[in-house]
């Protein structure tokens, strides 16, 4: 009954800290993105949940505007968001342990 208790305190946490993980990464994709209407911004959110999140921008342009385009130069907001976070999800899972 031991090892139960301890995988459902593991899987808690690491649900919790993905979740927190995905929260940050929609945060600062938000604070990234150029802002002319409010559309992209506004479009960006998070989805999924448990042991996976997914952060994306609904906005009909969000990839012309991540990527460019031949006119247009890229203005990503994006992949920096996840590249800021992603090294730190394993600690975070760790402060959902107590550790």
């Amino acid at each position: 009954m031991a090892l139960e208790n301890l995988k459902a305190m593991i899987l808690a946490a690491a649900e919790s800290g993905i979740g927190e993980a995905c929260a940050e990464i929609q945060s600062l994709a938000q604070d990234m993105c150029p802002v002319d209407t409010g559309d992209l911004k506004g479009s960006i959110a998070v989805s999924g949940g448990g042991l996976s999140g997914q952060v994306s921008a609904g906005s009909a342009h969000a990839g012309f505007v991540e990527l460019g385009t031949a006119k247009m130069a890229a203005q990503p907001f994006l992949y920096p968001a996840f590249s800021a976070v992603k090294g730190t999800v394993a600690a975070k899972i760790a402060a959902h342990l107590g550790g």
